[in-house]
């Protein structure tokens, strides 16, 4: 008798496990969850300054459209910039606000932050901290970003820039 019941409830275990293993779906991380992942680790990998990543992550044939440019911006021309400013600033950080994909294009607004304690930065902005929102488009195919179309406000721009100019100044 007591070995039936085991045995029953041996076989009950086993069928409990086949009919859960037949509802159990696996997660499958769908093209728009990669290419935010993609789209986030770039954005970290340029706050950290991490420039093997960042590269490994654009396509060498990368095309970035800029609001205060006419003419698109290329890998090596785009790369350079980020070096440059990731220098200037080391203290630059972006901080993702809102991130959406649909197919191969990611959509990001983030908000940039830089603060200086200077004492010639803090006659243009008194509690030392400029804050700016920028909004970006990106193309991701085969696990590159190959496109970007970005801007920032006109003023948000004026700021940034003005900020470039007092560190040469102050340099």
């Amino acid at each position: 008798m007591r070995y039936r019941f085991i045995v029953g409830i041996g076989l009950l275990i086993v069928i409990f496990v086949i009919i859960a293993s037949c509802f159990s779906k696996t997660e499958t991380i769908t093209l728009e969850d990669q290419n935010m992942d993609i789209v986030r680790l770039s954005i970290c990998a340029f706050g950290d300054g991490d420039w093997a990543t960042f590269t490994d992550l654009h396509s060498p044939a990368y095309i970035q459209h800029a609001t205060d440019s006419m003419d698109p911006i290329t890998w090596g021309e785009y790369i350079l910039s980020c070096s440059v400013a990731h220098k200037r600033i080391p203290d630059l950080k972006y901080r993702i606000d809102d991130i959406f994909a649909v197919n191969d294009r990611v959509a990001v607004r983030s908000t940039w932050q830089y603060r200086n304690d200077s004492e010639q930065f803090k006659q243009q902005f008194p509690n030392g901290v400029v804050l700016g929102t920028q909004v970006g488009i990106f193309e991701v195919m085969d696990g590159k970003i190959i496109e970007e179309w970005g801007g920032c406000s006109p003023l948000m721009n004026q700021r940034f820039f003005s900020i470039g100019r007092m560190l040469n100044v102050s340099r």
